[in-house]
């Protein structure tokens, strides 16, 4: 973390006439960049995404960004994004942290977990890496909660990533500490 907060000011929008619209595209590209990822973790590919058609990709984008659960599902499981679409069990869980840290600094981490492991097992030995100062000895003191639920530690990853995992395949995780 950076010892100085820094502040950026503009005498004019810094993206040129074209900037707004490719500012909007942004999410978009995230989302983009995230779902081949994790297709990729889980698949050892991302090829059916690569080569999805463009309205599939755009059918899936619309729903994401409409929070539109039913409409998601059906471009969802035509690209294999969620576990239960291909039947097969993933190579890797994409996993993604989510922690507070010091001076209130959200930290991000982005691991791939056994999908046979316990949860639980997989976050201490990602936390040895020092995420946000949680004792990962014993996890004491942290809550784990991935979609508003908060799982068991000893549930194996790959069950809950085919059950929680969000609409861009990740598993996210958020790591609470008594000291937030």
């Amino acid at each position: 973390a950076s010892p100085w907060r820094l502040t950026a000011h503009f005498s004019r929008w810094p993206f040129g006439e074209g900037g707004a619209a490719a500012l909007a595209l942004a999410p978009r590209v995230a989302f983009a960049s995230a779902l081949k990822e994790a297709a990729f973790a889980r698949h050892g590919s991302a090829r059916a995404i690569m080569s999805a058609p463009a309205a599939t990709l755009e059918a899936l984008w619309e729903a994401v960004d409409a929070a539109d659960a039913d409409a998601w599902r059906a471009p969802a499981e035509q690209l294999e994004c969620s576990s239960s679409s291909s039947g097969a069990e993933p190579r890797g869980a994409p996993l993604r942290m989510y922690a507070r840290g010091v001076g209130g600094a959200v930290e991000v981490a982005t691991r791939l977990a056994n999908p046979r492991a316990a949860l639980g097992d997989e976050l201490r030995r990602f936390l040895q890496a020092g995420l946000a100062g949680i004792d990962i000895a014993s996890l004491e003191g942290v809550e784990v909660r991935t979609q508003g639920v908060d799982p068991p530690l000893d549930a194996p990853v790959g069950e809950l990533l085919a059950s929680l995992a969000g609409p861009d395949g990740f598993l996210h995780v958020t790591l609470v500490t008594e000291q937030q």
